[in-house]
């Protein structure tokens, strides 16, 4: 069989540009496949970063009710949403232990305050004497009123993690 070298050049040419053509094609295809998967993957993960992050500020800004699901994608992501949610939990946990204690605080503030006032005012409407036992009482509240802040004191530094332990010997006989 006899060939013209024209036609046989003419198809290895038309070959060649059906190969280039064929493989252009296929890595456009293939990059937009690569590209749309990327997008669907990042948004996939970025939801739920993004909700993390939203309870986290939320957090910050002191609302203790910010609670995070579980994405089920993956381990990191559920550790990430527990620690958030423990955190929470803990900061709403030590809010309201603050509160019950300020309260507490006030309270235990204002009886010796009220004792003290009262006591100045009757000594001096001349209802009591300003004897030994008057300034002792009053002696009394305001010593009681000094370990209160003392105490106040000592559990800020707690809190602070600033309290400082220092171990002397007594002797106990």
């Amino acid at each position: 069989v006899a060939q013209d070298p024209t036609v046989t050049t003419h198809v290895a040419d038309g070959f060649a540009l059906a190969t280039v053509v064929s493989t252009v094609v296929g890595v456009v295809i293939a990059g937009a496949v690569a590209a749309a998967m990327a997008v669907l993957v990042s948004r996939r993960i970025a939801t739920p970063v993004a909700t993390t992050s939203d309870a986290a500020g939320r957090l910050a800004a002191g609302d203790y009710t910010a609670h995070v699901d579980d994405p089920r994608m993956g381990p990191e992501l559920a550790d990430l949403t527990a620690s958030v949610n423990a955190l929470a939990a803990r900061l709403q946990s030590t809010e309201q232990d603050r509160i019950r204690l300020m309260a507490d605080v006030a309270h235990q503030l204002r009886t010796p305050m009220a004792s003290i006032t009262a006591t100045v005012e009757a000594i001096t409407d001349g209802v009591l004497p300003a004897d030994n036992t008057t300034l002792a009482t009053l002696t009394d509240n305001a010593t009681r009123l000094s370990r209160l802040i003392d105490d106040l004191s000592l559990v800020s530094r707690a809190q602070e993690r600033a309290f400082i332990v220092r171990a002397d010997t007594h002797d106990l006989t």
